[in-house]
Order: structure tokens, then C-alpha cells, then sequence
């Protein structure tokens, strides 16, 4: 409905790539969501590996909410990539802010974080729906990663207002499929534990 509603309205507020619109509040209550299920789940249930898990879609919602990769990526393009030989070849070879390719460390930096976090939920994980749950996550991750990462930066190769608005469209709507998976695998685990104890 929002990709709908971003193709046929001038609505800012339906517009997918605009912040604070409602397509990106929408995102932030999924993310809230699978952060409270995975949180009183775990609590009452006493998983660590699950706690400890939750601390993800904290971490997205408050990097997304504050700007964080915006802020931190020109940090370091300010600080760190612009007297590097390295970084200046890129940006003269190519449309790359410098604020791109310092979002692209920083995104780089905090995917081997998440990824961390997902390894040691899965080797303190007792059960093994509990193990097969940590997979699913990391799988849900990875594809929302492509997205914000991987097509994100491809969308900044791009001039041609067209292919540009194409591409940040795929961007968003995908975050936005890939975080509504999450939410309804979130869900579904916590709302019922048997099924989460068998195998």
C-alpha cells in the first residue's frame, strides 16, 4: 500500500525515501515490535541467547531513527577518507559522495557487529528451534542488508532522475518487505513456544 501510495501521490508523507513520512514510522514500529516480543519472550522464558539477540532491532531502530549512519559516515569522511589517495581515486572515478563511501565503512563496521551478535545467540542457544530461529534472523538481516547497503549503493551511481528514483524506490519497499518478514517471524516465535521447542 505505501509503494502504492509513493508511485501515485506527491504526498511527502507517503513518500518511501522521504524522513519521518509514514512509510518509515511504519518500519520503526515493526522494529519496535520484534524488539519487545523477542524481549518479554526471553524474559519469561529465561533465553539468553534470545536477549541478547533482541538487541538487534534495537540497534537498527535507533541507527534509523538518530541518523546515525548518516552522522558517523561524515565523520569519517570528514575526518579519516578525505586525505586518502584511495577515496579520492573513488570519488573522482565515480557519483560517491564522500559521505557515501564513509556510510559504506561504517554500515561495513556494524554488519560484522550484528553478525557477531547472531553468533554468539546461536553457540549459547540450548534448543534447537531456538537455533533455527537465530538463522532465520540472520537470513532476514542479510536481506534487509542487501538492500540498505548493497542497492543503496548502486543508487548512487546513477545521474538519470529515472533510474535514480527506480532504484531508491527497490531500496526502501525492499527494507520494507525484508523488516515485515522479520516482525511476522518475530511473532510467530514468540506467540508460540512449542513449536519453537520442537526439533
Amino acid at each position: 500500500m505505501y509503494l502504492i501510495g509513493d508511485i501515485l501521490s506527491s504526498n511527502p508523507l507517503l513518500n518511501l525515501q522521504a524522513d519521518r513520512s509514514y512509510p518509515e514510522y511504519f518500519q520503526y514500529q515493526k522494529l519496535v515490535w520484534i524488539a519487545v516480543s523477542l524481549i518479554y519472550y526471553a524474559s519469561t522464558r529465561k533465553k539468553g541467547c534470545i536477549l541478547l539477540l533482541s538487541a538487534i532491532p534495537v540497534y537498527l531502530l535507533v541507527d534509523d531513527y538518530q541518523f546515525l549512519h548518516e552522522q558517523i559516515g561524515t565523520s569519517v569522511a570528514v575526518n579519516i577518507l578525505g586525505s586518502s589517495d584511495a577515496s579520492v581515486a573513488i570519488l573522482q572515478n565515480t557519483n560517491f559522495r564522500t559521505q557515501d563511501v564513509g556510510e559504506l565503512l561504517y554500515m561495513a563496521a556494524m554488519g560484522l557487529f550484528i553478525y557477531a551478535v547472531a553468533m554468539i545467540s546461536y553457540l549459547i542457544a540450548k534448543e534447537k528451534g531456538d537455533k533455527r530461529y537465530v538463522i532465520a534472523t540472520v537470513l532476514m538481516v542479510t536481506t534487509f542488508g542487501l538492500f540498505a547497503v548493497f542497492v543503496d549503493g548502486v543508487h548512487q551511481l546513477f545521474d538519470q532522475a529515472a533510474i535514480y528514483d527506480l532504484l531508491g524506490r527497490i531500496e526502501d519497499f525492499g527494507e520494507m518487505v525484508a523488516v515485515s518478514a522479520w516482525c511476522a517471524l518475530a511473532y510467530r516465535y514468540t506467540c508460540d513456544p512449542k513449536k519453537s521447542r520442537r526439533g
